[in-house]
């Protein structure tokens, strides 16, 4: 198992997702790291149906991804994982979930963030969160879509330090 992609996205499975990161990294399998998805039966199903075929779908608590992605033992051998917030990704490192890239794709605007890319607006505690990740060895990246120019954390800090 190895994962390929933590992605950072408040909804989770979509489009894209499926049409777009999906096929960039040739990925296998797709695990939604997400409590109330993973205690909801029908975003389970509609999740599903949202996933192509040949990949593989999990949906399960943060806390179970974590521990499953610390043992290696997540589905596929190139996963893509999904949370849907910051702290979520945070509490998968915490845990001693890792991964070499770490893409944080949508995100909004909120008390206290700033907008970083269209679709991206962190809080400077956010910024530190994904500070202490890539601190870990993890590339750490703000875009929506593969074929857009990613951002990296110094970019990010002019968006929010300003």
């Amino acid at each position: 198992m190895a994962v390929v992609l933590v992605r950072v996205d408040q909804r989770l499975l979509h489009g894209q997702v499926v049409e777009g990161w999906v096929p960039f990294l040739k990925a296998d399998a797709v695990v939604v790291a997400d409590d109330f998805s993973a205690s909801d039966p029908l975003v389970g199903m509609a999740m599903t149906a949202a996933c192509p075929a040949r990949v593989k779908l999990s949906v399960q608590k943060v806390a179970d991804v974590a521990v499953l992605a610390a043992a290696g033992k997540l589905p596929g051998s190139r996963t893509l994982v999904l949370v849907g917030s910051v702290a979520a990704l945070g509490l998968l490192w915490k845990q001693g979930a890792r991964a070499t890239s770490v893409n944080v794709g949508n995100v909004p605007l909120g008390p206290g963030r700033k907008r970083v890319t269209p679709s991206v607006a962190l809080s400077p505690e956010e910024l530190a969160q994904l500070e202490e990740v890539a601190a870990t060895g993890a590339q750490v990246e703000a875009r929506a879509v593969p074929k857009e120019k990613p951002s990296d954390l110094r970019a990010m800090h002019e968006a929010v330090d300003t």
